[in-house]
């Protein structure tokens, strides 16, 4: 009931407010609570789009960006994460961060 109301899918995707969701964006514990959510999401909504509201996240740490960007890109494939979720209002410093964590952790696992 808590997803169903707190992640309602308003027709244009579920909004994941990541401010709201992580306690902190510095370690990789954090980063897998949150990457365990947005795993959960995508399980119980196959057919919604979820969006990763990233406005009030200045800075993250690289272990945080790999542990929920980089393991979900990876777990999910380049089409299916690139389909299924969508990152709003990211800070250049963050989405850098985000970018190399995919990278690094995509050429690692090839």
């Amino acid at each position: 009931d808590y997803v169903d109301t707190h992640f309602a899918d308003a027709g244009t995707g579920i909004v994941f407010a990541m401010h709201a969701e992580a306690a902190s964006f510095g370690s990789r514990v954090s980063g897998t609570r949150v990457r365990t959510k947005l795993e959960n999401l995508i399980k119980m909504n196959p057919e919604s789009r979820i969006i990763i509201d990233m406005r009030e996240v200045a800075f993250c740490s690289s272990s945080f960006a790999d542990e929920v960007f980089g393991k979900l890109f990876v777990a999910k494939g380049a089409l299916a994460f690139m389909s299924r979720f969508e990152l709003r209002g990211v800070h250049p410093t963050v989405q850098s961060l985000v970018d190399r964590a995919i990278l690094q952790r995509s050429t690692s696992k090839a």
